[in-house]
Formats: C-alpha cells, structure tokens, sequence
C-alpha cells in the first residue's frame, strides 16, 4: 500500500531492502506464516558490501574486474573498459567493493544503534569504527 493509500498489485516484486525489513516490516504480518516470520527474526545478519563509485581522470592499466586479496580483498570493476561510453576519452569510471561483516558495518551507524536510516539517518564514521578502511592513495601515475 502507498503513502496515499492506493494498493498496486504485481505478480512479483523485488525488494532492495535485507531480508528482515522485508519480511518483518514492509509486509503485513498476516501476510506470512507465523514459523517463516519467527525463522526470519532469529536469523543472524549478513554481510554487508561497501562500495565507493569514483570518476577518474585516467585510464588505470586494469582488467574489468580485478580482485585484490591482500590486505582487504577488494574487488575493483572498471566498467568503463568495456563500455566506453561511460567515462570521456582518457577518463574511467571505477567502482572498488568489499564485504563487510555486519557487526563491523553497524558501527559506522552508531546514533542509530546500528540501523542505516531512522530517525537522524546515519552518518559514517569509518575511521573510528572500521581502521582497515584508512586507505592511503598514492600519487596517480605518470601518463
């Protein structure tokens, strides 16, 4: 049901939200058996993926997708490559992500108990909450 009452009907839908906040409190409890809502509430969080989107004014010498094990395990995509439409000539796009444990990822959001969102939104404090995300940045290479 929207905001102004109106319900839209689908056959399916994709929610973005984690399981819990799907099932929990986007839908009507009468709408799910009360075993599947209590196995759902009892269910351990997951991991969480930090991501950070960049625009860059090089081409770095990279594949698409390149992983990196050490010390984080990031994972980079440069979409760009492939697409190059996505970023101006000599330019890239650049997208670095890595899971992060829930219990580590809920101290970025400590006004909120852990939640992201509510009342006061989140606002990150990686370096205090997460030390491993202080990542010094080399000077770009030589062209």
């Amino acid at each position: 049901m929207l905001a102004d009452g109106r319900t839209v009907r689908a056959q399916t839908v994709v929610s973005n939200a984690d399981m819990k906040r799907t099932f929990l409190e986007l839908l009507e409890p009468a709408t799910l058996p009360r075993s599947f809502r209590t196995q759902i509430a009892d269910a351990p969080a997951a991991n969480s993926a930090f991501s950070v989107h960049l625009g860059i004014d090089f081409v770095p010498n990279l594949s698409p997708a390149t992983h990196i094990s050490s010390p984080m395990h990031v994972g980079i995509a440069m979409m760009s490559k492939l697409d190059p439409s996505a970023a101006p000539e000599g330019q890239a796009t650049l997208m670095l992500i890595s899971l992060l444990p829930y219990d580590e990822a809920r101290l970025w959001f400590p006004e909120t108990g852990g939640r992201i969102g509510g009342n006061g939104g989140g606002r990150m404090n990686m370096k205090s909450a997460s030390p491993r995300w202080e990542i010094g940045w080399s000077q770009r290479p030589k062209q």
